[in-house]
């Protein structure tokens, strides 16, 4: 009688959400006292909202990486934490527009450094790093053109794109480059019985 394939458990991601949220909460602590001593006095209310949300994403992320929740959800958790601080950048971008296009490489920076972090903790597939990659390029080529049609110069917005789809294709290469490692890693994880004291009594 043929053996059944074993069921694939998805893997405990929960050590990769704790340390990505650890690592947002600790950007956040660093960034927003330069910040605040950097920008107008009354952009100050609309980047403490900012910080309270990427605040909110890192804390809820961190706390769901000790439950139950976490270990059933750890890869959907990610995604979402992925996203929502992408979302919470073009908040940014569209409620402190002054202060971004005079660092356009900071955004892009952000969001390179976001798609690979999903690839790199979270093993995201080239699929689904193309798939928010281009999502990060639609909401801020969106941005951009409201912002432009607000006045701004849209010369800093499209190099700036430019940039994030660079990174965001550099992102999609390391997911390509590191997908049959994880692919291998998942196989292991899988296949691995504890009640086996040797291989030979496995098979």
């Amino acid at each position: 009688m043929p053996v059944p394939p074993p069921s694939v458990e998805p893997i405990d991601q929960r050590p990769q959400l704790r340390v990505a949220a650890a690592i947002a909460l600790a950007s956040a602590l660093c960034l927003l006292p330069l910040q605040a001593l950097t920008v107008d006095a009354r952009q100050l209310p609309a980047l403490l909202v900012i910080y309270v949300i990427h605040a909110a994403l890192a804390g809820f992320a961190l706390m769901a990486s000790f439950t139950g929740l976490g270990a059933r959800h750890g890869d959907g958790l990610g995604l979402l934490f992925a996203l929502g601080l992408a979302s919470n950048l073009l908040l940014y971008l569209y409620l402190l527009p002054y202060a971004v296009p005079t660092y356009p490489s900071l955004m892009s920076s952000a969001f390179t450094t976001l798609l690979i972090a999903g690839v790199v903790f979270f093993s995201w597939s080239a699929r689904r790093t193309t798939l928010v990659g281009v999502l990060i390029c639609a909401g801020f080529a969106l941005v951009g053109a409201k912002l432009g049609q607000q006045g701004l110069p849209m010369a800093p917005f499209v190099s700036t794109l430019c940039w994030v789809a660079i990174g965001a294709a550099l992102a999609v290469a390391c997911a390509r480059a590191t997908g049959p490692a994880f692919s291998r890693r998942r196989s292991t994880s899988s296949s691995y019985d504890p009640n086996c004291s040797t291989r030979s009594n496995c098979t």
